[in-house]
């Protein structure tokens, strides 16, 4: 049996809401829709692409810098070593000492301290620093 590879051609914004993300397990191939992917959580070498239907959880036996590759930048974003998002489901950002997102199913996920300016640029926000306080 031949290797089925992923072609990078689809990381493309215009095929955001058709593209069919290929999900390879074993021998078989879920095709997905972007659109539909709500987050990805490290499990080891291993992933969980959890979906907007119904929340389905999917395990995959390919680790996230795999689907990071992958996966459009414009749309989604690692927050975190163990998290993907996709920005489309993010509900709010919690400021504080560390920052976290709510997303709409509520799950709280962690932004590691290099990824906070990212996030804010990729949302089309910016901060200003303050003289009395220099976090973000």
């Amino acid at each position: 049996m031949k290797n089925i590879t992923i072609d990078e051609k689809f990381n493309k914004p215009e095929l955001y809401n058709i593209a069919k993300f290929p999900i390879l397990n074993g021998t078989d191939i879920l095709l997905m829709s972007l659109s539909s992917i709500i987050c990805l959580e490290s499990d080891g070498s291993y992933s969980k692409i959890v979906t907007n239907d119904n929340y389905l959880s999917i395990y995959t036996s390919k680790s996230l810098k795999y689907y990071e590759k992958l996966l459009p930048s414009h749309s989604f974003i690692r927050l975190h070593n163990k998290f993907i998002v996709n920005i489309h489901y993010i509900k709010y950002i919690r400021r504080g000492s560390h920052w976290k997102v709510e997303l709409i199913n509520k799950t709280i996920l962690n932004v590691s301290d290099e990824k906070k300016e990212f996030l804010l640029k990729i949302l089309g926000l910016k901060y200003e620093r303050c003289d009395d306080n220099n976090e973000l």
